[in-house]
């Protein structure tokens, strides 16, 4: 991996009251905070003149190109077909989903800034800020680019069902209050067991906690932002993150499901 390379963790968002969450260690000054939409747009047009930029971004990045798509649907990839049946009851029970691509309100952000994904023959749009790849060797060429991630998948196929704390949602019949310490808690475990299994199998230690300074001390989007830079660095050093798909059937970072897992990706 390049050492001038920077890596960052996007987690978009499309509504009016959230704002999207970057995390980039490297970036000069660090940047580990929630942002607005124009402070994203400038940063987005900051990495496009940076050129050696990988943007890991959690929000659909490819859609169908050539209508009518092979598997007969305008609204959803065959990646997540593949993903969606690939998640139990434990899972689901957990918060854990593969949606159509469609049905996500973030696509909508990745539209508006980045261009992607483009969904049709007649979307031709040209000189898009961030170049899609699926490939290590098209990283670092003087091009920022830009890959989708799934932070929560990724995380649950890293820590199972036995480690997984759900982190995401409302609890059923809980108040407001209850539901923002359990979700605390839940970010913090999830955090806890994440280190230890990044820095057993991989020796991995770089991962700092979300910055309290920052004001966003152990929220979803400050942990789903860390996973999406976690996922970047690890694929482009080799260590047990692939890209699953291609252009014409989805494509996003994960690391293997855990049936697939040699001797060095098991999680006791």
């Amino acid at each position: 991996m390049m050492a001038d390379l920077l890596i960052v963790g996007v987690d978009p968002a499309a509504g009016k009251k959230k704002r999207s969450y970057v995390f980039a260690p490297d970036e000069k000054p660090p940047i580990d905070c929630p942002v607005d939409l124009e402070c994203l747009r400038n940063l987005i047009k900051r990495w496009e003149g940076q050129r050696d930029v990988l943007v890991c971004w959690d929000s659909p990045l490819t859609g169908p190109t050539l209508p009518p798509p092979s598997h007969g649907s305008l609204a959803s990839r065959p990646l997540e077909e593949t993903l969606s049946r690939e998640l139990d009851d434990a899972a689901r029970s957990r918060g854990v989903n593969v949606l159509p691509f469609a049905c996500v309100s973030h696509w909508v952000i990745s539209r508006h800034l980045l261009g992607l994904p483009r969904v049709g023959c007649f979307d031709l749009a040209r000189n898009l800020p961030l170049r899609w790849v699926s490939r290590r060797d098209e990283v670092g060429q003087g091009v920022a680019c830009v890959v989708e991630v799934h932070p929560t998948l990724a995380l649950w196929r890293w820590l199972g069902a036995a480690k997984f704390r759900q982190y995401k949602g409302k609890g059923k019949g809980k108040g407001r209050r209850a539901c923002a310490r359990e979700r605390k808690d839940a970010i913090q475990q999830n955090w806890k067991a994440l280190r230890r299994h990044l820095v057993r199998i991989w020796r991995f230690k770089e991962l700092e906690p979300p910055s309290a300074a920052a004001g966003a001390e152990w929220q979803a989007d400050a942990l789903d932002a860390r996973i999406a830079w976690l996922l970047g660095t690890l694929w482009l050093r080799g260590q047990g993150v692939e890209m699953e798909g291609d252009r014409d059937q989805g494509a996003m970072l994960l690391p293997p499901k855990r049936s697939d897992r040699g001797h060095r990706g098991r999680v006791p």
